[in-house]
């Protein structure tokens, strides 16, 4: 079985740019999926831009992580996985289409120019060479990254091999960071990237801590909390003459009153 690829950027790369119409498609197509589920939020994740809505402050130490299926040579020619598609019909299209072809276990990592800057400092600091990630554990000593320039497939192969990606934004304590933009089309990915954000945090932005702001009525917390999140407080969010805190996009739209699960996760500094 083949393995993912996993492609880490820095918000203000160019191929995010390039591509930011296609990212906002994706990311409200992932977060539809909640939408259609609970009927609580009813408007797009992203309504004005990836800057905007995602409330970044600094592009530059922000990052998006995108993993995608590799290059397969495929049988099932009935499968087709259409532009319009909605989050559900994409995920169950993907699992038909990589089902026994795909093992999550090990992926390759494909790194952006303006990322992999912070590898050569930090391989030079610490004497290491990184190479894939591996099932959540640290990366192996004297191994070479790989330092293939990534690229966005193209839209019809994008939309046939995209399988999630999670963002890590700037958070407003210091030296902490916020997960935005977690989503996931296939069995297995959640986990997977999970474990690759794990990495970002404690080995690429040496982060001492990762903030996740969840609804609390979409019942993420314990899945959370099962990847180490710690539970802090519960903050409700009335819609009654406007939304009531600054943690939302400003133009989020709900059907009643609603609340956030606020959580974080520690990571030793090295």
């Amino acid at each position: 079985m083949a393995n993912p690829i996993v492609q880490f950027y820095r918000f203000d790369s160019p191929e995010i740019q390039k591509n930011k119409d296609l990212l906002v498609k994706t990311i409200n197509k992932g977060y539809a999926i909640f939408k259609d589920k609970f009927g609580l939020i009813t408007s797009p994740r992203i309504q004005n831009s990836l800057e905007k809505d995602f409330q970044l402050t600094d592009v530059a130490s922000s990052y998006m992580v995108l993993m995608f299926a590799p290059e397969l040579t495929m049988d099932n020619t009935q499968v087709f996985i259409n532009t319009d598609d909605n989050g559900t019909i994409t995920r169950e299209k993907l699992t038909q289409l990589y089902k026994d072809r795909l093992d999550l276990s090990d992926y390759s990592m494909e790194f952006d120019d303006l990322l992999l800057q912070k590898f050569n400092q930090l391989k030079n600091k610490n004497g290491k060479l990184y190479s894939t990630y591996k099932n959540g554990n640290d990366v192996n000593n004297n191994q070479l990254v790989n330092t293939v320039s990534p690229q966005i497939p193209e839209v019809s192969e994008f939309h046939k091999r995209f399988l999630g990606m999670t963002c890590l934004k700037p958070h407003e304590a210091d030296n902490t960071y916020e997960v935005t933009g977690f989503i996931s089309f296939y069995p297995g990915a959640g986990k997977s990237l999970m474990e690759i954000n794990d990495y970002l945090c404690s080995d690429i932005v040496k982060t001492s801590k990762v903030w996740v702001i969840a609804i609390h009525e979409h019942k993420l917390k314990l899945l959370y909390e099962k990847f180490g999140y710690k539970w802090h407080e519960l903050e409700s969010v009335s819609i009654s003459g406007g939304l009531s805190t600054e943690k939302l996009e400003s133009a989020l739209v709900a059907t009643s009153d609603f609340h956030l699960d606020i959580m974080s996760k520690n990571y030793p500094l090295r």
